[in-house]
């Protein structure tokens, strides 16, 4: 079922200021997915999934295992990957991953503090990512801003 709404427009890009609900949206979408029988879903920070990667290139001498510990989710979550800002190789070799996951329906949400346009510059992947992509920009919390954001998420039959 997930897959349906998943293939409509992937990856989901939120942005917006410090405080706007963006990692509030994040843990809900993790909790509903993670009530879908046989959905498998992580949320990560940006700084450890850059940690993760790292690891597992000192360890294995490459980022593939890495690679292939987050294929076995059928969605990732990443919060505050405004922090990667400035650093170009990193952002390629995370945002080939990402688009990786989503060529392969892998669900792939993204959250961050800046305006995309200035994300956007860092990578050509993250262009090609955008253009895929469905973005909702977030303004200071209130009820109102959740509300439509949640109109995008039908309920789920938690049975499937």
């Amino acid at each position: 079922y997930y897959r349906q709404w998943a293939n409509r427009r992937n990856p989901i890009f939120l942005y917006g200021p410090s405080r706007s609900g963006k990692t509030t949206i994040l843990r809900g979408i993790e909790d509903y997915l993670s009530r879908m029988k046989g959905v498998r879903v992580i949320r990560l920070d940006a700084e450890d999934l850059v940690a993760e990667l790292v690891k597992s290139i000192r360890i294995s001498g490459g980022p593939e295992r890495f690679y292939d510990k987050l294929h076995d989710y059928d969605a990732l979550l990443v919060d505050n990957i405004w922090v990667l800002r400035g650093k170009p190789r990193t952002i390629e070799e995370i945002f080939i991953l990402f688009k990786t996951l989503v060529d392969k329906g892998k669900l792939l949400v993204i959250a961050w503090d800046i305006e995309p346009e200035t994300l956007l510059q860092e990578s050509k992947t993250i262009k090609e990512l955008h253009e895929r992509s469905i973005t909702f920009k977030m303004k200071p919390y209130n009820a109102k801003n959740i509300s439509n954001f949640n109109t995008y998420f039908p309920s789920p039959p938690f049975d499937e």
